[in-house]
């Protein structure tokens, strides 16, 4: 089991700009909505 200071010791990367940080999050989003479509669309074909 990992415990929090072992993961609070695991390194972390991450864009420094805040406007790569938001594009990236966006981007997210997106494939997030794509695949709740695809989910619902195997739903509704059953």
């Amino acid at each position: 089991m990992l415990k929090f200071d072992q993961f609070a010791k695991i390194p972390v990367c991450y864009p420094a700009k805040k406007e790569e940080q938001k594009r990236i999050a966006a981007s997210f989003d997106e494939i997030d909505s794509l695949i709740t479509l695809h989910q619902r669309k195997h739903v509704f074909v059953r």
